[in-house]
């Protein structure tokens, strides 16, 4: 999985991306997740017999000295149990999940950003301390081995305060 991300503020604990299942997760429960925390971007990923986490190094300056914001490159790649994560092409950290299972079995579901309505307590362990990301995520992109997987022909798609980034709200209308 890759993408870009540009958040409004770095002081939000909030979710990027998560691959898993619908409905309750338990310490067992497959799942992938991204999140931003106060600046760090943390993998989270389970296999079946509890979660592994890394963090980046350090936290990310996400505005320049004009206050511009600054966008990252977010790559997470994920083989076996090893699963490594790469910020603008360079590698940050990578671990190991316990155990000595490899796939990571789920139902399909794929939430970008976590919207502020999403029922949040139904994701995995730490996952419902955070909150619907605040910034753009752009240029996602899905693989497995060399399969790209396409997001525009997927069905139930659904969103919730999405627009382009860059534009307030009321470029077109007025409000």
């Amino acid at each position: 999985m890759s993408f870009r991300v540009a958040p409004a503020t770095s002081s939000q604990i909030s979710l990027l991306a998560f691959i898993g299942q619908s409905g309750p997760h338990d310490e067992k429960s497959d799942h992938l997740a991204v999140s931003f925390i106060q600046g760090y971007i943390m993998l989270t990923w389970n296999l079946g017999n509890g979660p592994r986490r890394i963090f980046t190094q350090k936290p990310l300056v996400f505005q320049d000295a004009e206050d511009d914001v600054i966008s990252y490159h977010v790559q997470v790649i994920r083989q076996g149990r090893t699963a490594s994560l790469f910020i603008d092409g360079k590698l940050n950290v990578t671990g190991n999940s316990p155990g000595d299972v490899a796939r990571l079995d789920v139902v399909p579901v794929l939430y970008i950003g976590g919207h502020s309505a999403m029922n949040f307590s139904t994701l995995p362990h730490d996952l419902p301390l955070h909150s619907g990301f605040q910034g753009c995520i752009y240029d996602l992109q899905l693989k497995s081995g060399s399969l790209v997987i396409p997001l525009h022909d997927t069905k139930g798609i659904t969103g919730r305060s999405v627009g382009q980034c860059g534009t307030r709200e009321c470029h077109r209308h007025s409000c």
